[in-house]
């Protein structure tokens, strides 16, 4: 059912429990509720004499607390998900619903599971409902339904739903601040309570009267946290990262200083629109790349065992112009300079055959890093071609993540490696189309390459909502470059 239909049913059990005096009857209503507030089968409140993990009680004065916990649960590949410093939320539910479920205890058998589905389907039909067919499942998922089609992104969805890591693609990624995840839910509570929220729906419960409110309880009043990943980038920092390698190609010393900066500024800028990993051959090798059709072929994923699997994202004309224009540079870079030194056209052979993919860098020694001041053209030339000559070509060499780590200014601590990629996820799961709409989780998930089976980008058998993507991505990507202040290389 949708929405409202939801709403309705969670309105009129809820109007049943509060009447309802047989303890049996209030468990099989208690769980249910509690499934729509938790994102939790209700079957699985039905223990064998013990409250659901995931609940907590605690004592705050006279009043008995509810909490329910939220994990966020990772998997990537082996590495141990060192990037959290807070990776659990708890959240008030009503503590009435709680006792009812532990008080008259439940067990997890066919029979129970029917008595449930039997209770629904009463309570709708002495309510007049009108909402369709009415299952567990549906009422479990009520609460990611809302979330994800109302006001939250696809990451606070999947924290509070809990949902599966293997269903929740890029929570590796996102990160949510603990305000604004409580927030979220307390929206939806109050939804589906018609404006009432956890503590009020608590009281109105417990039949509490004004003057005997429960006090907030110190959980609530904590500082805020970060729930999720760590290694998100501040949207300035990055902004001045890109300045700061503008700068570096403008000013270099000599022709070396500005091929490895050049090197570096295309690095990071495809790293960020393609969500990349940062792996050496990243962007690409020429032969993966059709930028009069803005497609091109991405291998970030080093464990594959079939590199050419990969997967094909829509090249944004701001990467389609930087791309072109270095790969000019590149061609003009060495069918320039080896004259000089004969070794660069083997380099440039495998860059132009794709033994090799675009992004070098040349190891400069001491001796190559110093300036030359004289402004007289023929000197400057001259200078360069003397440095290009002694120049051993088996110290230039493809680029990997050890060549680019970047520190932060102020505390110089490193970024993680992958920064672009959780920069990106993060920026996108957050953007909302005319103010009001996070992106779809097939607009995301395109970009990051976590599509569904057979809804791969250009998969014969995608999704034509798949292929249209690209012009809302076109869009996001648009507004990224102008909060970046984005530039090209002149």
């Amino acid at each position: 059912f949708d929405q409202d239909s939801g709403q309705a049913l969670f309105i009129a059990l809820l109007t049943d429990f509060k009447h309802a005096h047989d303890d049996r009857e209030k468990a099989l209503l208690a769980t249910t509720l509690l499934s729509f507030l938790t994102g939790e089968n209700a079957t699985n409140f039905l223990k064998m004499g013990k409250l659901h993990p995931n609940i907590q009680l605690t004592r705050v004065g006279n009043y008995q607390v509810a909490r329910w916990r939220m994990e966020l649960l990772i998997t990537e590949s082996k590495r141990v998900f060192h990037n959290n410093n807070l990776r659990e939320l708890y959240v008030r539910i009503p503590s009435p619903l709680v006792e009812a479920v532990s008080h008259f205890v439940l067990k997890n058998t066919p029979q129970n599971r029917t008595a449930i589905e039997i209770k629904l389907r009463q309570v709708a039909k002495a309510h007049a409902l009108r909402i369709g067919p009415i299952s567990l499942m549906r009422i479990q998922r009520h609460l990611k339904l809302v979330l994800e089609q109302g006001w939250s992104n696809q990451y606070i969805a999947n924290l509070l739903a809990r949902t599966p890591v293997n269903q929740a693609t890029g929570s590796y990624y996102g990160q949510v601040s603990e305000q604004k995840a409580v927030h979220d839910y307390q929206r939806y509570v109050q939804y589906l309570s018609a404006g009432k929220d956890s503590q009020e729906l608590e009281n109105e419960l417990l039949a509490i009267s004004k003057q005997k409110l429960q006090p907030v309880d110190d959980l609530e009043n904590r500082s805020d946290q970060i729930i999720g990943s760590q290694f998100i980038v501040d949207k300035n920092n990055v902004s001045s990262l890109f300045a700061s390698l503008r700068i570096q190609i403008n000013e270099s010393v000599n022709i070396l200083q500005h091929f490895n900066a050049y090197s570096q500024w295309i690095w990071h800028i495809s790293l960020l629109f393609l969500a990349g990993r940062p792996v050496i051959g990243v962007p690409s090798k020429l032969n993966k790349m059709d930028l009069g059709h803005n497609l091109l072929i991405v291998s970030d994923k080093q464990q594959r065992i079939n590199q050419d699997n990969s997967r094909i994202l829509y090249i944004h004309p701001f990467l389609k112009q930087a791309l072109m224009e270095y790969i000019d540079y590149l061609k003009n870079f060495f069918q320039k300079y080896m004259v000089f030194n004969p070794k660069l056209y083997e380099i440039w052979q495998k860059i132009e055959t794709s033994e090799f993919a675009i992004t070098y860098l040349i190891d400069i020694d001491q001796q190559q890093s110093i300036t030359f001041k004289s402004k007289d053209y023929l000197a400057q030339q001259t200078f360069n071609f003397s440095l290009i000559s002694s120049l051993d070509a088996s110290k230039c060499r493809e680029m990997s993540r050890l060549d680019v780590q970047v520190k932060d200014s102020n505390s110089q601590k490193k970024w993680a490696d992958n920064w672009h990629r959780h920069f990106c996820y993060s920026y996108l799961i957050n953007y909302q189309i005319d103010g009001n709409k996070y992106l779809s989780k097939a607009t995301v998930n395109q970009i990051m390459g976590h599509e569904d089976l057979n809804d791969e980008f250009l998969n014969p058998k995608t999704s034509s909502s798949a292929l249209a993507d690209v012009s809302t991505i076109k869009k996001v990507l648009d507004q990224l470059v102008l909060e970046l202040g984005l530039e090209q290389i002149a």
